[in-house]
């Protein structure tokens, strides 16, 4: 996910990793918002909202810049609790980095409870200490996949394969020449610039969904994954 320096994916502007995996909607989570009517405040594309369509009805919708026709340009913290007065709770895969996370975290569940998508290690930074009190729940979801593949042609040279992991699937998908070249025809990750065996590509961290309210003071109930 960016979230260190030095791994292997490289940074997306604000944060903006779209929801595009289901594997979020573990059953605990689902059991949780079904038939709420909640605020996405951090809309991007609108993915999340695709994913809970069958669940749960988003009654306002918001990012800091234009994305689709529906949400409206709004930083989150500014909304107000006429905003989502129709609202239930807020439901968001917000920006990790913490110099745009913590704002959210300090004013999202003063207006409402708040269930945010973040990284399962979060709960034991330091820095989170003061808002993990306010955290009623964490719902274990595990590695998520966060950028979608493309399948192409690709010419590359045996000194090219140092720069990746080299499985059975890619030599499957391979022609090797006499002069050292080798054609790969497969999935190809536009992020990290390498062959991948999905369509798919998974991030490095492995996710929860984390329900903050700013009337809970206490323990933190824990759900492992089922």
């Amino acid at each position: 996910m960016g979230k260190r320096d030095g791994n292997k994916f490289e940074r997306v502007d604000k944060d903006y990793y779209s929801t595009i995996d289901p594997s979020c909607m573990v059953p605990a989570f689902v059991d949780r918002v079904r038939g709420l009517k909640y605020a996405e405040p951090c809309y991007g594309e609108g993915h999340l909202e695709d994913l809970l369509m069958d669940v749960a009805t988003c009654v306002w919708r918001s990012d800091i810049r234009p994305t689709v026709g529906s949400s409206l340009v709004k930083d989150a913290t500014k909304l107000n609790i006429d905003d989502l007065q129709e609202a239930d709770v807020c439901i968001s895969n917000p920006p990790y980095q913490w110099s745009m996370l913590k704002p959210l975290l300090d004013h999202l569940p003063t207006q409402k409870p708040t269930w945010l998508l973040l990284p399962a290690d979060y709960m034991h930074n330091i820095r989170m200490g003061p808002y993990m009190e306010k955290c009623s729940t964490v719902i274990a979801i595990g590695r998520m996949y966060w950028f979608e593949s493309v399948w192409k042609e690709v010419q590359l040279l045996t000194e090219d394969l140092d720069r990746f992991k080299i499985e059975d699937w890619f030599w499957e998908r391979s022609v090797v020449y006499g002069d050292g070249t080798i054609r790969y025809v497969g999935w190809f990750c536009p992020k990290r610039n390498i062959p991948t065996e999905k369509e798919t590509v998974k991030g490095v961290s492995n996710m929860c969904w984390y329900k903050f309210n700013k009337w809970h003071l206490g323990a933190t109930e824990f759900i492992g994954r089922g």
